[in-house]
């Protein structure tokens, strides 16, 4: 019950460096998955018979979700992930021709997808409709791929390339299935207590993954509408076809042994304000926040969390994954083109 170390492979096509294909990853860290990718660092079928189909129905065509690892999913098995879920759901709901698949790696963020959306449509069948998974501060400066710029709101996307450390030990390792080896001579500050060989106490953490998910911006509220405007504005000009963004908070949790299910004042009316700026710029937007309350609540589960950590806490479980399937097939539902389609 080892995580296998992940091996990176150079992709000239896009120019960036992705997940090596045909690679089962075993992942124990939080849940239990086991993920394999296909050409591109894609997760999801993409094949010549399935765009053949969907070039011939105009109403078909590709759902193409984008995400860090909340969409990555490594930490759930193959048929729990988004895209395979959202496969399963989506008769009824969207066309038989409509597929969809995954685009995402561990850190990604807009400035990611503002780059890599050209990139991919080059190549990838007639897309129907391009999904983000995204906190509210992936909006932000980052100081790492958002800057600000010269002018009060304005913004940079800057393209920085990751390029993975210990590349060829990584390969070898993961081939010869000795990834155990890798973890502690990595970080045996970091990896080591991570290890469990019994079970034991649940240290109580901070409520600082709480916090920052719902942490107030830090520009100025004029600068911040300005700086949205612009942003969202560039994010539009990336591609013709539709984008939906599916804004993830982090709640439901548990504080202080209660169950938290309001955001913060500031936050709700930060939320409000850049669903509206993204409508005003033809961009559809989306809170899951009702839709995991609502789920919370009737089962008393969590849509985060796995049985080796804590609940409501973490990373996305393969109910949140259904859960945002759902909410992009009731998105499309709504009308007969993605085009039309918009939920306030």
């Amino acid at each position: 019950m080892v995580t296998d170390v992940i091996p990176y492979t150079f992709d000239k096509k896009l120019n960036r460096y992705v997940i090596a294909a045909d690679t089962p990853l075993d992942f124990w860290k939080e849940g239990h998955g086991c993920t394999t990718f296909g050409r591109h660092g894609i997760q999801g079928e993409i094949s010549a018979k399935a765009a053949t189909g969907m070039s011939a129905n105009p109403a078909g065509g590709l759902v193409v979700f984008w995400g860090d690892s909340f969409v990555e999913g490594l930490q759930v098995m193959p048929r729990q992930k988004l895209h395979v879920q959202f496969n399963q759901i989506r008769n009824g709901k969207t066309s038989p021709n409509m597929r969809a698949i995954s685009i995402a790696r561990s850190g990604q963020d807009l400035s990611d997808y503002f780059h890599l959306i050209p990139r991919y449509e080059k190549f990838l069948p007639p897309v129907a409709c391009h999904v983000v998974l995204m906190k509210l501060d992936d909006s932000m400066p980052n100081g790492k791929t958002i800057f600000p710029g010269h002018e009060p709101g304005s913004t940079v996307f800057v393209d920085v390339p990751y390029v993975p450390q210990n590349l060829p030990l990584k390969h070898v390792l993961h081939r010869w299935n000795l990834s155990v080896f890798y973890w502690p001579l990595q970080s045996l500050a970091v990896e080591l207590p991570q290890i469990r060989f019994r079970p034991q106490k649940q240290e109580n953490v901070a409520s600082a993954a709480v916090s920052s998910g719902t942490a107030v911006p830090v520009l100025a509220s004029t600068n911040r509408r300005k700086h949205w405007q612009r942003l969202l504005g560039m994010f539009r000009r990336t591609t013709n076809t539709p984008i939906l963004l599916l804004l993830y908070t982090p709640l439901p949790t548990i504080q202080k042994g209660k169950i938290v299910t309001e955001p913060e004042n500031r936050y709700a009316l930060d939320l409000a304000e850049f669903m509206e700026i993204a409508h005003d710029n033809g961009i559809s937007c989306v809170s899951l926040l009702p839709r995991f309350v609502a789920f919370q609540r009737q089962t008393g589960r969590f849509p985060t969390g796995f049985f080796n950590t804590r609940p409501g806490f973490g990373h996305i479980n393969a109910d949140g994954h259904r859960l945002i399937a759902e909410a992009t097939a009731d998105w499309i539902a709504q009308s007969a083109s993605p085009k039309m389609a918009m939920e306030n």
